[in-house]
């Protein structure tokens, strides 16, 4: 039915023959749901090495004898060195590598994924 104008919502607890007016939902504007999620640039740079760390060759061997898997997990509890760890064993890896630090707040996917993407790109 074209020119004909679009009768109101009917309420839900609207008699037969009675129309209402409704209050529409508010949609959240696109350009809102699509704002970036600020990233803080210190979460994609490895913490710097500095003398007199304990030397680790072990844990270190280890790490190198493992190329064909894609992801190494190193879990301890804080302040076991796990950080420092990684840091050393990058250093020493000839392929690029990419940094991000973790915590409670990036179990958000569209975070994560921020954060992931932004490592990527460079720090």
């Amino acid at each position: 039915m074209l020119g004909m104008a679009t009768p109101p919502p009917i309420a839900e607890n609207a008699t037969v023959g009675e129309t209402t007016k409704m209050r529409r939902p508010r949609r959240t504007p696109v350009s809102a749901q699509r704002r970036p999620v600020p990233v803080i640039r210190t979460t994609l740079h490895r913490p710097p090495l500095t003398s007199g760390l304990v030397p680790r060759g072990r844990l270190l061997e280890l790490m190198n004898r493992t190329p064909e898997v894609p992801l190494i997990l190193v879990s301890a509890p804080a302040g076991y060195g796990k950080s420092v760890l990684v840091s050393q064993w990058v250093e020493r890896q000839a392929q690029p590598s990419v940094w991000l630090s973790l915590d409670e707040a990036d179990s958000d996917f569209r975070q994560f994924l921020s954060y992931l993407l932004a490592a990527a790109n460079g720090p």
